[in-house]
């Protein structure tokens, strides 16, 4: 089996985007450097989008059953690069630029972790070794001189959010809970006390209970 074909490459690719994923998720919510991180990340991913384009999914759609495999993967390209540009409009210290990141970093990994299991594992097994011998230069050259900039995309192709909403700490739903009965709410079931005390009930009997031990 040649070495540093057009599989070794976008393998190589595929973990440098691993470790730069890596790295971002690393940094704190609201430190700056997560722009940077995530601007390397992204221009990186674009890099390695369009060498896969130009060189793996014209091969792949050749194969038997490659045609419906690449539109599927091509559509995961679209939302990746969606995901980038309504990040690069958002500042970091916003809730939703770090809900994105997550949603980013999450889509990368799946989607490597598919292409691998199912286009690299065909590629390897259908297409002339000769011809990916002579693609791992052209991926090379495409790699260096690819547009980092995503395509312009519509927000309908954003990947739906899966995520968990957002943790509300005690004091905020406390707070929620008197503001909307202030204002005549009528609170959905979910806000309605449990037979066995939500949290407003809980709080009275953590600090009656507080009185009667000082008693």
């Amino acid at each position: 089996m040649p070495h540093n074909d057009l599989m070794d490459r976008l393998a190589a690719q595929h973990e440098r985007l691993r470790n730069q994923a890596s790295g971002l998720t690393g940094l704190q919510l609201g430190d700056e450097r997560r722009r940077t991180a995530l601007d390397e990340l992204s221009a990186e991913l674009m890099r390695h989008l369009r060498t896969e384009e130009e060189t793996l999914y014209p091969l792949v759609r050749r194969l038997p059953g490659g045609v419906e495999l690449a539109d599927l993967e091509l559509s995961a390209h679209a939302s990746l690069e969606a995901l980038i540009g309504s990040l690069a409009r958002l500042p970091v210290a916003s809730p939703e630029f770090h809900r994105q990141v997550a949603q980013l970093v999450e889509l990368i990994t799946g989607h490597l972790g598919e292409e691998e299991a199912r286009v690299f594992s065909l590629v390897r097994a259908a297409a002339p070794e000769r011809e990916l011998a002579a693609l791992g230069p052209r991926a090379d050259w495409l790699h260096e001189h690819a547009s980092t900039v995503p395509k312009a995309v519509g927000r309908g192709l954003l990947p739906p959010d899966d995520l968990m909403p957002p943790e509300r700490g005690p004091a905020k739903r406390v707070r929620e809970f008197f503001h909307r009965s202030s204002e005549g709410y009528r609170q959905p079931d979910s806000m309605i006390p449990a037979p066995h005390g939500g949290p407003i009930q809980r709080i009275r009997k953590q600090f009656s209970r507080a009185g009667d031990q000082r008693q």
